[in-house]
């Protein structure tokens, strides 16, 4: 004979939530987050202080559930610089600059080697 539960456990049970890791992180990053797919002005997206990147930014949500490819926003002051990273992906770095005479872009495993925007 099998044992079956009371039905009164079977109604104490609680209903299962499921949470998303990355929307969760994004939360506790405090950042914004915009879910759109095309900009015409990325200068022109609403930024908001991001303490652990080292700057302001954004985030952008590219809205796609087949692909997932988001894009991270940071604008760093005149004479900042980002805080290092490290990360478990893939990653591609643009960079746009307004300054004069130009903004350095160089990685901790050859700082040696430098890109330059002017």
């Amino acid at each position: 004979m099998i044992a079956q539960p009371e039905d009164k456990q079977l109604n104490e049970l609680e209903e299962l939530t499921r949470t998303d890791a990355y929307a969760a992180w994004q939360k506790d990053e405090g950042v914004n987050v915009i879910r759109d797919f095309a900009f015409d002005d990325l200068h022109a997206l609403e930024l908001g202080d991001w303490p652990r990147k080292g700057g302001r930014g954004v985030v952008i949500n590219i809205p796609n559930d087949t692909m997932t490819n988001d894009a991270h926003i940071v604008e760093i002051g005149p004479g900042g610089h980002s805080e290092p990273e490290h990360h478990l992906y893939e990653e591609m770095v643009y960079l746009s600059s307004h300054s004069t005479p130009g903004t350095s872009i160089s990685t901790a495993a050859d700082a040696s080697r430098c890109a330059t925007s002017r």
